[in-house]
């Protein structure tokens, strides 16, 4: 679930960069502003990556997993009702936060959960589930914009 949300999340973004672009419709963001979107997110979340693993090894990695999620979820919804660019980006480094708590602990808690056979079929979901975020986030972006933006 968490690599599906992750990945779900980071294409609906790419997706609507052209309504986030639009004066009228969206926030009137810049090129800049919308790189920054992007590179807020991939920035926090590759330089807090390692911190956060040794996060989950000295508080445990479910506890770490589950405040991983409560971060990035709510980041996301804050992202979603961002009122300007600056918002969208401090919502985005927020959820690259969240993101970097997940993937370490989420990645421990089936090596721990899991052994021999089983543990290979985790693994095989796990990325079959960040596969079916990444086809699916320009879909559902598609139906969001056109019923809620």
């Amino acid at each position: 679930m968490s690599s599906l949300l992750i990945w779900l999340d980071n294409t609906i973004l790419t997706a609507t960069f052209e309504t986030l672009a639009d004066p009228v419709r969206g926030l009137g963001a810049s090129h800049a502003q919308l790189q920054w979107a992007t590179g807020s997110y991939t920035l926090v979340f590759a330089t807090s990556m390692f911190t956060s693993g040794a996060l989950g090894d000295r508080f445990g990695h479910r506890t770490v997993l589950a405040m991983g999620m409560v971060i990035f979820v709510g980041s996301s919804v804050w992202a979603a009702y961002a009122g300007d660019d600056g918002q969208l980006i401090a919502a985005r480094a927020a959820m690259g936060a969240g993101s970097a708590l997940i993937m370490p602990a989420a990645m421990a808690v089936l090596m721990w959960t899991f052994s021999g056979a089983a543990r290979a079929t985790a693994i095989g979901i796990s990325s079959a589930s960040a596969g079916v975020g990444i086809a699916a986030g320009p879909l559902l972006t598609g139906v969001l914009l056109d019923h809620f933006w």
